[in-house]
């Protein structure tokens, strides 16, 4: 370090700014020059600034600042909670289950006479709207006639229905929605005790489109018809286009 600067540093420590040049030092009352009075207010008018946004400080009616009433923050805090308590109750889980009555598009027979049983969840946006995703096990398929006996396309499915339910009135909805439909077993069941695999022949997966209505005989019983008509194609490998259809009658129990 040169001495020249060394001699300005220690000019402008001892407050003596302009003396070097010549010139007659200004300070304030504490002694400080221009300069680090010039400083010192910006560094005080910053931290003032993250003060009042860090600890809430609100304007008085004088122009002054004040910390916000801490009642004031505990009734912003109590009115959130309870804001996210109240959306909360919206959601209601269930079970539900009931009768099917199943047949197969172009394939000449009898309604194949099944059950339904699955987990919901209802959630209701407001007074007239609601979604209700389901996880339901369900049986379709067909009974067929075959050189006078009698045999059954037994299709079992896991569905996920998301329905999409409309209350005209607070006790009676009307619902449609898409359902995907996952195949856990494909069995031909005929006399004699014959039961065979026949999974590898149908298509692993199936859409179908749900409309149905409901009545609400309580808070936490109803009651429900739905109707599903499958949108694709069950067989991969004939040229014929078969879907499931599927008439559901059942009961849904909410748990609150």
């Amino acid at each position: 370090m040169s001495p020249h600067f060394f001699d300005f540093a220690l000019v402008e420590h001892n407050d003596l700014a302009g003396f070097a040049d010549g010139r007659q030092a200004v300070g304030d009352n504490n002694g400080r020059t221009p300069r680090y009075q010039a400083v010192d207010g910006f560094l005080n008018e910053l931290l003032a600034f993250g003060i009042n946004r860090g600890s809430g400080l609100v304007p008085h009616q004088h122009g002054r600042e004040g910390r916000r009433p801490a009642s004031a923050v505990g009734c912003h805090r109590s009115s959130t909670s309870m804001g996210l308590l109240a959306r909360a109750q919206q959601i209601t889980p269930g079970f539900k289950g009931g009768l099917n009555a199943a047949n197969i598009s172009n394939l000449d027979g009898d309604n194949r006479l099944s059950g339904h049983l699955g987990f919901f969840l209802h959630v209701k946006m407001n007074r007239n709207w609601a979604i209700q995703p389901e996880l339901l096990f369900t049986g379709e398929g067909q009974r067929y006639w075959d050189n006078n006996a009698r045999f059954t396309w037994a299709l079992n499915y896991v569905a996920i229905p998301l329905m999409i339910q409309y209350y005209p009135v607070p006790k009676f909805y009307l619902e449609f929605g898409p359902q995907l439909g996952i195949m856990v077993a494909a069995r031909d069941k005929g006399p004699d005790g014959y039961n065979g695999n026949i999974k590898d022949y149908f298509h692993k997966s199936e859409a179908m489109l749900n409309l149905g209505m409901g009545f609400r005989a309580n808070r936490m019983v109803g009651f429900y018809v739905r109707y599903g008509i499958g949108l694709s194609d069950l067989t991969p490998d004939d040229n014929y286009t078969y879907s499931n259809r599927v008439l559901q009658l059942g009961i849904d129990l909410r748990l609150h």
